[in-house]
């Protein structure tokens, strides 16, 4: 009796060491159209990532492999390309609005309340949509009233361009997304204005906030009820907010919702500096820092940031800090490296004070896990070979072996800002 023939490419062995070759959509193609076998094995491995623009005039056929794309990337999409997606990727994880999203809100609801249960990650970069109409396509629950959505999300990036104006999310849009993204992890929000909460203090009956209906139940006061929801902590470790109009009392409301955050980038028009204060306490694990303002904050409000936690009398251990036109005075200085000295291993510092060779000593003497030093500003350093307007790490041996973090620094940069 003779055993059944194998197809010989379809081995482990044989298919394992294959792989690794078919490093782009067009090799994946190929071997999908080997044989039979190849194509069962391939054909999903092909469809899972698709990237396409609707600006070249054609799109993938997605009526008999569309269940099998989980990343999906759209350019320039628009409500007729939408239609061509939407009755058939219907397991989608990641879902990529790039380069000017076009396509309308009440287009892009059904679908993503259809893909709600598997997406994970949701990135759009839009003029036509407004940061309200993002928050609403996402937990648009299709029957009124006030159930209670979830989401599966846990990356979130949007970016809307206001066309003539700068455009705004107001704090309930925002409470309402995070109280339905238990799961979120990663947020940034770009180009646009938080608006301060609503003061309610003068309303009374019922009314609306985080997406359910607060009235007076069970012995639980309106006023306790809407505190109580707003005291409701996430789950997000890294929050972006890039070019972010938001004051900083909001700001700190919106930090004490994110305990396990490890990573913020900050970069706002005319910040007063008053959140530096509060990160320790609020935001005891962060560990890479960027704030960036336009506009100089004081030494004096700079300095809290190193200071310990009234509370648990506790200093931040960053490992990354990048701070933009936050004066630093010997004072501050000093408290910086005394603080995070043992920690950092990058630092990037930006007009936050006059930079000479005694005050670079003192950090490269006391930083003693720095591997890169970025100083931008006013300077009389002399540490390094200058090579235009950029100093670069030829420094000689002597000098480098009296900074504690010789061994491990890799770069150590001084420009000047004209």
């Amino acid at each position: 009796m003779t055993s059944p023939s194998i197809d010989p490419l379809t081995f482990p062995d044989i298919v394992d060491h294959i792989i690794p070759y078919l490093d782009s959509p067009q090799s994946l193609a190929r071997a999908a159209r080997v044989c039979k076998a190849w194509n069962i094995l391939y054909t999903p491995v092909l469809w899972r990532v698709v990237q396409y623009t609707c600006m070249n005039g054609t799109s993938p056929t997605f009526e008999r492999h569309g269940a099998l794309v989980r990343q999906l990337t759209v350019s320039h999409l628009d409500d007729y390309h939408l239609d061509l997606i939407s009755p058939f990727c219907s397991h989608v994880e990641s879902f990529v609005l790039w380069s000017n999203c076009v396509a309308s809100a009440e287009k892009l609801a059904p679908y993503l309340r259809s893909i709600r249960p598997t997406l994970e990650r949701f990135v759009v970069n839009s003029t036509e949509l407004h940061p309200e109409d993002v928050v609403s396509v996402l937990i648009d629950d299709d029957v009124g009233g006030d159930a209670v959505v979830y989401l599966a999300l846990r990356e979130l990036k949007v970016k809307c361009f206001g066309v003539l104006s700068r455009l705004t999310l107001s704090w309930e849009s925002l409470m309402m997304l995070l109280k339905a993204s238990p799961n979120l992890r990663t947020v940034r929000w770009e180009s646009l204005e938080i608006l301060a909460p609503v003061d309610r203090s003068g309303q009374n009956g019922i009314h609306r906030l985080l997406g359910t209906i607060t009235a007076t139940e069970e012995g639980v006061g309106q006023e306790e009820k809407d505190g109580r929801l707003l005291e409701e902590c996430t789950k997000i470790t890294s929050l972006t907010l890039q070019s972010v109009m938001v004051s900083d009392k909001t700001l700190i409301q919106l930090l004490r919702k994110t305990p396990e955050l490890t990573y913020l980038d900050y970069s706002s028009l005319h910040p007063t500096g008053e959140v530096l204060g509060v990160l320790p306490t609020i935001c005891p694990e962060l560990k890479q820092l960027i704030f960036m303002s336009d506009n100089l904050i004081p030494s004096q409000t700079s300095t809290q940031l190193f200071r310990p936690s009234a509370i648990t009398n506790q200093s931040l251990s960053l490992k990354e800090l990048f701070l933009g036109h936050c004066e630093l005075d010997d004072t501050s200085l000093d408290l910086l490296i005394s603080t995070q000295g043992s920690t950092l291993l990058e630092m990037s510092l930006w007009n936050c004070l006059p930079f000479t060779d005694s005050r670079a000593k003192a950090i490269l003497s006391g930083c003693h896990c720095l591997t890169i030093l970025y100083l931008y500003g006013d300077h009389t350093i002399t540490l390094a070979t200058q090579e235009g307007d950029e100093m670069n790490n030829l420094v000689e041996d002597a000098k480098r072996k009296g900074w504690t973090c010789h061994k491990a620094m890799e770069t150590f940069e001084v420009h000047s800002i004209e």
